[in-house]
């Protein structure tokens, strides 16, 4: 998951507008990722501490619904497309990592 945060950095750097159905202002996408990436750390600490069907359901869930965040910056015209592409490929490694 760090590595995720320091490749998805240079993607919130160049976030200036996006289509109607996102909100791709930089201030809350950065916030969003942030809220991801924290809910994420946790589950995975929970994970880890315990690893029952609840937890991994869990950490695979908000998994997921991190790939659709991403999936859903598409729609913003001024994100390099190749950093979104590149983030949603790395996210979808990590929730493919997830053994349950």
């Amino acid at each position: 998951m760090k590595n995720l945060i320091m490749f998805l950095l240079p993607l919130f750097l160049c976030i200036t507008s996006c289509g109607d159905d996102t909100d791709c202002t930089e201030a809350t996408v950065n916030q969003e990722t942030a809220d991801f990436n924290n809910r994420l750390n946790e589950l995975t600490a929970t994970y880890n501490a315990d690893q029952t069907d609840d937890n991994c359901k869990n950490l695979k869930e908000e998994s997921e619904k991190f790939v659709e965040f991403l999936e859903s910056l598409r729609s913003c015209t001024e994100i390099e497309q190749s950093s979104i592409e590149n983030a949603i490929t790395q996210a979808k490694s990590n929730l493919s990592n997830i053994p349950c």
